[in-house]
């Protein structure tokens, strides 16, 4: 669809680059690393210096080598520093919404693919995503998209040349997903399960389509199965304890991904996991498209119901039209996998996705709008019974948890159904009093009789425009506050300082972000795990030679539990004779092991 280039691709490209330059403009500056990325930072020092690949000094097996790769390739011009491969992943913001248009041009039309792609880059969301830290997601969106981009043309090709040419390219693009996040395993379960759907409903094309992308399948299932061969050959378990910093796979079957004590989780957990996921997800989308700090997390909520409602139909309408292709599949997968990830929502679980959900609610706008105008009464009468549920549901929660958005709710869909009621009774139409408002503007206002645009189209650009401008505003006030941050509110960081100062160079120091502490101190650190067992953690303290423990109150902000202070207490009290208080500062706390490491005794 819509092969040519025209100038409104132009300016879209331009708008685009304009947003990375906004991000590079203002991301945070310095050298110090704050976060999880100095793994990443270490593994590219790796591989530039050629040693293995390896943190902390232990072999690598969870996190793949992309993103290091990509570091380790930019670090002649950036440096190690943070600051410089912070503003590096601008270049993948606009590579990679370049990209995202396209796609959805092919989809759906450049006004969908500009109003999607411009909306999406200007969320206060993903600005703060590439200019905080160093994100696999940026460039994973680039190269699972492209995968799918190249598929598209692959599969129309007709030359022999152009076909293994573009074969290899996808390969490449599926590996490179791969090795940038293991989330990548959704591309091959969306490959498959496009090939397979095929046999069965598309036969003619079916064993030509096999023919062509069934290499492309089995390079990424191979990279995928070496790498997991890999981890578990060289996986070495520092404690007790299943998750973090184990396989994802072994993540899903845990209740809690950030409480690992609570076990595994069973299958009522399971669900509940699965509708609590969907509620968050949906509820933060809408949050980040509407540019809303908080959306109730009701299933009541209209910013809850109608993208899954929207998602839903457009993808059930083009599967149910043969015409769901990889695009959908790849978007169930990986939607599907995230829905059983057992930890608490991040944007960044499903940024790769959201320019396909947007779409998806897109097109399921056009499609119930059809449906409206094709059949009002039949609509009505399908969708009466949800309407009413929605109701009740929303007076129900609005009852139990007050507020004003349960109030909107309640109203929103109790408009609905008295509408609904009347298209039943009297044969309303949607489109008849949409058509009687179209002639009323038409005659009030000029503007309609000097430039003739489509309705669909005013609209689009109408209730895009102000989001956009809204989101510019908010980055910038972001923007402002990245070129003030002080890494030195940083508890953790404040700790790695402390302790590379007057801590022997040997020394074993244990702490819950062994990342940072370990990178910024170059010290060997252990991780101080989520554990409240004193038995346990003090049979790891003698296994593992550690002389220091950094304690953190995080007052709350604990991104595993127990927290780490609840940890050290429940250890203090047990072992009260073991540790010596030797720093303390603003919610830091630094503990000698006073007992010598071979007379501790595990049992008290």
């Amino acid at each position: 669809m819509n092969e040519g280039r025209t100038a409104l691709d132009a300016i879209v490209y331009l708008l685009i680059l304009g947003f990375a330059a906004l991000q590079f403009a203002f991301h945070i500056r310095g050298e110090e690393f704050i976060d999880g990325e100095t793994r990443y930072v270490e593994l590219a020092q790796t591989i530039v210096e050629h040693r293995p690949y390896s943190f902390n000094s232990l072999a690598e097996t969870r996190f793949p080598p992309g993103l290091p790769l990509i570091l380790a390739a930019i670090s002649p011009i950036t440096g190690f520093s943070f600051g410089g491969m912070v503003g590096a992943m601008s270049l993948f913001t606009a590579l990679g919404f370049v990209v995202v248009y396209e796609v959805l041009r092919r989809e759906e039309g450049r006004l969908a693919a500009a109003v999607i792609c411009l909306v999406l880059i200007s969320t206060p969301e993903v600005f703060y995503l590439a200019t905080t830290n160093i994100p696999t997601e940026l460039p994973f969106l680039l190269s699972s998209l492209l995968v799918l981009l190249i598929s598209r043309r692959l599969e129309t090709s007709k030359k022999t040349w152009e076909r293994i040419t573009l074969g290899f390219c996808a390969s490449l693009m599926l590996v490179a997903s791969l090795m940038l996040r293991t989330a990548a395993a959704a591309l091959l379960a969306g490959l498959l399960l496009w090939l397979a759907v095929s046999l069965v409903t598309e036969k003619r094309t079916a064993l030509s389509r096999l023919k062509i992308f069934l290499p492309i399948l089995m390079t990424g299932v191979f990279v995928q199965a070496a790498w997991t061969i890999r981890g578990k050959m060289l996986r070495v378990a520092e404690w007790p304890l299943d998750g973090w910093p184990g396989s994802y796979f072994s993540e899903l079957f845990l209740k809690q991904g950030n409480y690992p004590e609570l076990g595994n989780a069973s299958l009522g957990d399971f669900f509940s996991t699965l509708g609590r996921n969907l509620t968050d997800y949906a509820a933060s989308f809408s949050a980040a498209i509407s540019r809303k700090d908080y959306i109730v997390h009701l299933w009541s909520s209209p910013a809850v119901i109608l993208p899954l409602l929207l998602i839903a139909v457009a993808i059930a309408s083009k599967i149910l039209q043969r015409k769901g292709g990889f695009l959908e599949w790849y978007f169930l997968s990986y939607s599907a996998m995230y829905l059983a990830w057992p930890w608490n929502y991040e944007f960044r679980f499903l940024f790769p996705i959201t320019p396909l959900a947007c779409l998806y609610c897109w097109c399921g706008v056009k499609q119930l709008y059809r449906d409206v105008v094709r059949a009002p009464r039949r609509f009505a009468f399908a969708s009466l019974p949800l309407w009413i549920t929605l109701t009740f549901l929303s007076a129900a929660q609005g009852a139990k948890t007050g507020g004003l958005q349960p109030k909107l709710s309640l109203f929103f869909w109790l408009f609905l159904s008295v509408f609904a009621t009347l298209s039943l009774i009297r044969g309303t139409s949607f489109h008849r009093h949409g058509s009687h408002l179209k002639e009323w503007l038409s005659k009030k206002t000029p503007l309609a009789k000097t430039f003739r645009i489509p309705s669909a189209s005013a609209v689009a650009v109408m209730v895009s425009f102000p989001l956009i401008v809204m989101g510019l505003m908010m980055q910038i006030k972001i923007g402002r506050e990245n070129l003030r941050f002080d890494r030195l509110k940083l508890a953790d960081v404040r700790a790695a300082r402390y302790v590379s100062l007057h801590t022997d160079k040997g020394a074993v120091i244990m702490a819950r972000h062994p990342d940072i502490l370990h990178y910024n101190s170059k010290r060997r650190v252990v991780r101080f795990p989520p554990i409240s067992t004193p038995l346990v953690l003090m049979d790891g303290i003698r296994r593992h030679q550690v002389e220091f423990i950094v304690v953190i109150d995080r007052q709350f902000e604990d991104y595993f539990l127990p927290p780490e202070r609840v940890c050290f207490e429940a250890l203090l009290k047990a072992y009260p004779q073991s540790f010596r208080l030797t720093h303390h500062e603003s919610r830091v706390s630094l503990y000698e092991v006073l007992r010598p490491v071979a007379d501790f005794n595990p049992h008290g």
